[in-house]
């Protein structure tokens, strides 16, 4: 068992490593991990159009997409509204992989790129991002993906086990001490 686990977990967790790693190559970048400035918190402006109209004019924008969740404006210069959400047809992009902004006063798209046409590297991504937290499937790929996350420690365990078997067992002696002799110097019994 621990050989079989071993080897497919290796696949998996190259998988993950990969795709991980790939997500957070920004982070390795001076800019992101110089000092931040301090965001100071401001009224949320409105948004002057209902939310059911912005989600019904994003869904009519791109074929296919399909509302995840919607980010309001943060600042008062800021009036676009993003329609978060992903494409049905095409299921290894993920969840929220597809962007709509549309304007918060007259609920006009500014914006509806299509993921289809994105470059290769942006597909790439967007699929790395998908493979690694699994949303590419089901309830079933998701208890896939958290027994193969949690490979590593079964792999450890069996590890262990496999090793402590492996010990030679220590066996007790049959003489009771009193009856062991001690080693002697030069041929001769120590005096007691």
């Amino acid at each position: 068992m621990h050989r079989i686990v071993g080897v497919w977990s290796l696949v998996f967790n190259l998988v993950l490593a990969g795709s991980g790693a790939w997500m957070l190559r920004a982070a390795f970048q001076p800019s992101t991990y110089q000092a931040e400035t301090e965001v100071s918190l401001q009224i949320q402006p409105a948004v002057e159009v209902p939310l059911d109209t912005l989600a019904r004019r994003a869904t009519q924008a791109v074929p296919g997409f399909e509302l995840q969740g919607m980010a309001l404006p943060k600042s008062p210069a800021d009036t676009v509204v993003r329609a978060l959400g992903r494409l049905t047809s095409s299921p290894l992009y993920g969840n929220f992989s597809e962007t709509i902004e549309l304007s918060a006063r007259t609920g006009r798209v500014l914006a509806a790129p299509d993921v289809r046409q994105a470059s290769l590297g942006e597909r790439a991504e967007l699929v790395a991002f998908t493979l690694h937290f699994g949303q590419f499937g089901g309830w079933l790929v998701k208890v896939f993906w958290a027994l193969g996350g949690l490979s590593p420690a079964l792999l450890s365990l069996t590890g262990f086990l496999l090793w402590w078997r492996r010990q030679p067992a220590i066996k007790p002696t049959s003489q009771r001490p009193s009856q062991i002799t001690p080693p002697t110097t030069n041929g001769m019994r120590p005096v007691r």
